[in-house]
């Protein structure tokens, strides 16, 4: 195991990059309210007691004056976080129907089984909706009238006043973005271009400043298939940036785990953090521990990101799409691995060094992905889902139930319900506390206050069914993955009704041997600063 540092040898701040999702937000509107619940609310942040202690103060790491940099003041582990928005709404204008309706057509006209089954009953919900309203054009442009629908002036008015309604507030501005964002047609390429730019310069800035030990990565709805996109074009510009020949133990242990079947996930995701600290024992400045994803669409990404399944699995093998655990290939000598060797310098002082491949972000990057399981197209989460079964055993689906109504919940992530507190919150907001893991040597978690339902998830192409665990109601049996080393699985997995919190326990392989990190001894807490400092 690697010998982490000393605490006093890391810097005493880390950084959480929040990147909203679709619709024409305000900004620092999605970041103060996550900030509210995942600091604000949570007094075992708070050594001091008394009212939250955040600062906003101006965000020079950016260069948007319209923005600010959240700050906070020490927690209990004797870390400063500094919450960063990566604002791109203002980059995505000019949005027309007619880029919706382009997107549109390429997600209707695939073959039935391109489709995945928790999407299949919105993709026929898609094909009556657009029957409709080529039905109503065409019946409202006829010079004698309404001759198929037989509407009455009244009617024709206010359906046009309808979908004129829909077309200004929902079309153009919320479901554009991700039609513009998705789709590679030449017209949308410069947007694409701009966002993902803007956001890796943010990303690189904070990684070379020096001053974040380490750096999280939150994303909701499209916000999180953009931080996917950030993350493999910074990391690549990273991943053979070492110094010296360093040791590479957590390297072989990582790639010993990750070609291990079935994947023990809980060591798979601990060798992660091994790893991050080897890397930067060996000279590399990357420092992004996590990603979150909340209601992320790409649970459908072998939809989204290509126009089949199997176009999908072929980009996954070239590389172009990073997996969790990262896709591995076999050596000379039979060894599966996801990095390769390297020679550095020259005469007596060459080194060999093992590098991690351009594609291989989730080595020291763990992923956890946050989702409300969808029921009837219009309960839970339709956008979001299980990533698992997509992007690899190495991603941590956490299945939660939504606060309040259960009916479309996508925007409810980090939302309290009526009538509830921030100080005793739902299952959701533990989940995603939990998954920032803001102090590492903290308080054990309060219970929900929040009493939570089974969700039953929407009926999904199962090859085979994953077991979980119910976070607070005890465990709940299901089926177990069959996958090949390397190779994501691409079909939806069946989830079991969840109550609450439900993610997938970690799976023992057989020939791994776990190890368990030694508790760092929490460092005291530095006396509060100033509102200047």
């Amino acid at each position: 195991m690697v010998d982490r540092k000393q605490d006093g040898d890391l810097p005493d701040k880390q950084a959480v990059i929040v990147i909203h999702g679709m619709g024409e937000q305000k900004a620092m509107d999605t970041l103060r309210g996550f900030v509210d619940v995942v600091w604000s609310g949570d007094e075992r942040q708070r050594p001091y007691g008394g009212g939250p202690q955040v600062w906003s103060k101006p965000d020079t790491i950016s260069d948007a004056l319209e923005l600010r940099r959240l700050t906070t003041n020490h927690n209990f582990d004797g870390v400063r976080t500094d919450f960063f928005e990566f604002y791109w709404a203002h980059l995505m204008s000019g949005t027309k129907i007619s880029h919706v309706v382009s997107w549109v057509k390429l997600l209707l006209f695939r073959n039935r089984k391109d489709v995945p089954d928790q999407l299949y009953a919105a993709w026929i919900a898609l094909w009556v909706l657009c029957g409709l309203i080529t039905l109503l054009v065409v019946d409202l442009s006829l010079d004698e009238g309404s001759k198929f629908l037989g509407l009455t002036p009244f009617w024709t008015m206010l359906i046009g006043a309808v979908l004129l309604y829909l077309n200004t507030k929902i079309i153009a501005p919320i479901i554009g973005d991700a039609a513009r964002y998705l789709s590679p047609a030449p017209v949308n390429v410069g947007q694409r271009r701009a966002i993902r730019d803007e956001g890796a310069t943010l990303l690189r800035k904070l990684i070379e400043c020096g001053d974040y030990r380490r750096i999280i990565v939150v994303g909701h709805s499209l916000g999180s298939i953009i931080g996917y996109d950030i993350l493999r074009d910074v990391w690549a510009e990273y991943n053979t940036r070492m110094a010296g020949d360093g040791p590479s133990d957590a390297l072989d242990r990582l790639q010993a785990l990750a070609n291990t079947r079935p994947l023990d996930r809980e060591a798979y995701r601990e060798a992660q953090r091994d790893y991050l600290d080897e890397l930067r024992a060996n000279g590399n400045k990357w420092c992004v521990s996590d990603f979150i994803t909340m209601g992320s669409p790409l649970a459908h990404g072998n939809a989204l990101l290509a126009r089949t399944f199997d176009e999908f699995d072929e980009r996954v093998a070239q590389r172009e799409f990073p997996v969790c655990p990262p896709l591995a290939e076999t050596d000379s000598k039979g060894t599966a691995r996801f990095s390769y060797d390297r020679t550095v310098g020259k005469g007596e002082e060459q080194v060999r060094m093992a590098v991690p491949h351009h594609a291989a972000v989730f080595a020291p990057v763990r992923w956890t992905n946050i989702y409300f399981p969808c029921r009837n197209i219009i309960e839970g989460d339709l956008i979001g889902g299980p990533i698992e079964p997509v992007f690899g055993e190495g991603v941590e689906d956490v299945a939660v139930t939504p606060p309040g109504n259960r009916y479309l919940a996508h925007t409810r992530y980090w939302t309290i319900a009526p009538g509830g507190d921030r100080h005793a919150p739902g299952a959701h907001i533990i989940a995603l506390r939990e998954a920032l893991k803001l102090a590492e040597d903290r308080p054990e978690q309060p219970q929900s206050s929040v009493e939570s339902e089974p969700v039953e998830p929407s009926g999904s192409r199962a090859a085979s069914a994953a077991p979980e665990i119910v976070a607070q109601a005890g465990e709940a049996a299901a089926g177990a993955a069959d996958t090949q080393a390397g190779t994501p699985i691409r079909k939806s997995a069946r989830a079991s009704s969840p109550k609450g919190t439900t993610r997938k326990p970690a799976k023992a392989g057989p020939t791994t041997t776990r190890k368990t990190r030694a508790p760092r001894k929490p460092r005291k807490p530095k006396a509060p600063p100033s509102a200047s400092s």
